[in-house]
């Protein structure tokens, strides 16, 4: 007897710290479009084909997007540059087509919303020391 309860508790014990199944992260990806799309929607008052417009095109930038190596260290100085000027031409096509979808008005709050971020994740980062 008291070796079944001594398994049971075990048993019960190591299901509590076993992980909940991952969700796929296609879905994940999609949720965060779909999040950003209406973000986007709510900031800029988007019209309603204005944001399927807007969707397609975060789903379309997300999937072309360049993968991040696995250790950004191991890159060579070219690979480095090479990475880092493929990803600003997606990010220029990106907001070339964001220009074409909005107004004037709601391009350059859009403008604005990518700057006000971007200094956001520039405070954050650490200071390099050499």
């Amino acid at each position: 007897m008291k070796q079944f309860m001594l398994s049971c508790l075990l048993l019960g014990a190591g299901s509590l710290f076993a992980q909940p199944p991952q969700a796929e992260k296609k879905d994940r990806e999609m949720d965060n479009t779909l999040i950003q799309t209406k973000r986007l929607t709510l900031a800029l008052n988007l019209s309603d084909t204005q944001a399927q417009q807007v969707a397609q095109l975060l789903e379309a930038h997300k999937s072309q997007r360049p993968d991040r190596p696995e250790d950004p260290r191991s890159l060579s100085k070219d690979e480095r540059i090479a990475l880092h000027a493929e990803r600003l031409d997606a990010q220029i096509a990106l907001q070339r087509k964001m220009e074409a979808i909005l107004s004037p008005d709601q391009f350059n709050q859009f403008r604005d919303m990518m700057e006000k971020k971007a200094r956001k994740r520039k405070e954050r980062r650490p200071v390099r020391r050499h």
